[in-house]
C-alpha cells in the first residue's frame, strides 16, 4: 500500500519510524521534536531538531524515526518519480493543487502591490481616473 504524506504534518510517536521509497530531493523539515534520519545504503545518519531541515540524497529507502514525540513535514519534490507514474486524474489533480498554490501566493504577492486578481487568478493593474 502507498499512502501520500507529503505536504501534511505527520505525528511520529519516540521510537515510531516511517519509511519513504525513492523519495530523492524531498524535504523532511522537523517541526517539534527531534527526529533520526537514516539513508540507505549511506553509512551516516542525520540528527535534526525542531526547525531544522533535510533533503534526502538517495533513490533507495530514507527511514525517519522519532527520538522524541515529533510533528515532521514531508515536503515533495518539484520532480518527483512518483508524478511520473501516477495517471493522467493524477497528474490532474497535482497539477491542480499546484496551480491553487501558486494563485495563493500570487494574491499574497499582489495585495501589497496594488494588483487585483481576476476571476482566474491573473494579476492586472488598478488605475483611478480623475
Amino acid at each position: 500500500m502507498r499512502i501520500d504524506i507529503f505536504d501534511q504534518a505527520v505525528e511520529l510517536a519516540a521510537n515510531r519510524t516511517i519509511v519513504l521509497h525513492d523519495a530523492r530531493q524531498a524535504e523532511i523539515v522537523c517541526a517539534r521534536g527531534r527526529i533520526w534520519i537514516t539513508e540507505d545504503p549511506l553509512r551516516n545518519d542525520i540528527l535534526i531538531d525542531a526547525g531544522e531541515s533535510h533533503v534526502v540524497s538517495v533513490d533507495g529507502l530514507a527511514f525517519v524515526t522519532g527520538v522524541t514525540a515529533s510533528t515532521v513535514w514531508l515536503r515533495e519534490p518539484l520532480h518527483a518519480p512518483s508524478r511520473r507514474r501516477m495517471g493522467a486524474v493524477g497528474l490532474l489533480a497535482a497539477a491542480a493543487s499546484a496551480a491553487a498554490r501558486m494563485a495563493d501566493r500570487l494574491r499574497r504577492r499582489t495585495a501589497a502591490g496594488g494588483a487585483q486578481l481576476d476571476a482566474v487568478g491573473v494579476a492586472t493593474q488598478t488605475q483611478s481616473c480623475s
